[in-house]
């Protein structure tokens, strides 16, 4: 079938729909087969008409399976897994609202986004993948409540994309991202959020985000708030992190182009650090 569709043969537009959600049926069938399926996936999308490619862009069915896929390419077939986000990020363009929210609550989009995310940004360095990704996330995160405490975990992982993309410099829409991150950070209070260790994972994106030239007051702020939820554990269990905690935090307090809040957060680490240290 691939071969057929690479040689330029034409299908009107039902077969290729019945080609595609077939193909999905299949992959969940037999989930070793995904490099084919996903090419089969890509090629039969070229051929589709207008009207077909929006129609697909509201089949949810394909595009959860599409999630799923991706997550299976990522290592193992980068330069596949670079067309598949391709792919997504065109069909989530025009997703509806119904079908974005029936990805982020019932297919660990965003999880699944970020997981991805830190895979690419830390690891692979691909940046035409991290351009995919960060329009996937753009389109779900507009159906995400930052103020539900149901959709918190969501919302935290949200952030945490949309605070590496500013400091990465790989949006084009900043205010936007800068506006959602800040009504994370005015809505949430530290206390809100899980105490936890502080993994090499988390601290290469949080020294990320304190150190980018990019940064803005409120992924600074974000990443303040994330800190703190690594105090507890920190002072009893490394030297380092908690040094590298207090540095980064006065750095942050002491330096005036950032606004008083983010000032501001970073005092509220320190004076907490303060408490943990002196009991």
């Amino acid at each position: 079938m691939v071969n057929y569709l690479r040689k330029g043969k034409i299908l009107q537009d039902k077969p290729l729909n019945f080609i595609m959600e077939k193909t999905v049926v299949l992959s969940c069938q037999y989930p070793g087969n995904f490099r084919k399926e996903a090419s089969i996936l890509i090629e039969a999308n070229r051929f589709k008409g207008v009207e077909e490619h929006k129609r697909m862009c509201n089949n949810k069915k394909v595009i959860k399976e599409l999630f799923k896929i991706a997550h299976v390419l990522l290592k193992g077939e980068p330069s596949l897994y670079q067309k598949i986000t391709e792919l997504m990020a065109s069909y989530l363009n025009q997703a509806s609202e119904d079908t974005l929210k029936y990805l982020v609550s019932n297919c660990e989009a965003v999880e699944k986004c970020y997981e991805q995310f830190m895979i690419i940004m830390f690891q692979l360095r691909t940046k035409d993948s991290q351009k995919n990704l960060s329009k996937i996330i753009l389109r779900l995160v507009t159906v995400i409540n930052l103020n539900d405490p149901d959709e918190k975990t969501k919302a935290f992982l949200s952030c945490s994309i949309l605070s590496l993309l500013l400091d990465k410099n790989l949006i084009d829409n900043r205010d936007y991202a800068n506006t959602k991150i800040k009504g994370f950070n005015d809505s949430w209070d530290q206390s809100e959020l899980s105490n936890s260790p502080l993994t090499w994972e988390k601290y290469t994106e949080l020294n990320a985000i304190f150190t980018s030239n990019y940064s803005t007051d409120e992924s600074i702020r974000f990443g303040l708030m994330v800190m703190s939820t690594f105090i507890n554990v920190e002072r009893f269990r490394s030297k380092e992190y908690w040094h590298w905690m207090r540095t980064k935090s006065e750095g942050i307090r002491n330096n005036e182009k950032w606004t008083n809040n983010t000032r501001e957060s970073a005092g509220t680490v320190l004076h907490k650090m303060d408490i943990i240290e002196n009991n």
